[in-house]
């Protein structure tokens, strides 16, 4: 059971860690634009490219993490049967 909590943890952090960094990425990005009055920075255009590729990074990972709880799943349900088998074989 711990093993599924911690897993739950995890899945969640993958998936809510890139949705606030592309919400703050925007945020950041509108403010400055909006308070210069001019274009960003190449700099800092540079950075938000960067930014916008780890997140991408992160979202793929998403689907790794998917990948390895169905994995958890499915052990899970093999070793429950063989338990089943033991306890009434």
């Amino acid at each position: 059971m711990e093993d599924i909590l911690k897993l739950g943890g995890v899945l969640a952090t993958v998936i809510g860690v890139p949705m606030l960094v592309v919400m703050l990425v925007g945020a950041i990005g509108k403010s400055i634009a909006n308070r210069s009055g001019r274009r960003p920075s190449d700099d800092l255009v540079a950075e938000l490219e960067q930014l916008k590729d780890r997140v991408q990074q992160l979202e793929d990972r998403e689907s790794r993490v998917a990948e390895l709880e169905e994995r958890v799943d499915f052990a899970e349900r093999v070793i429950a049967q063989g338990n089943d088998r033991q306890l009434h074989g």
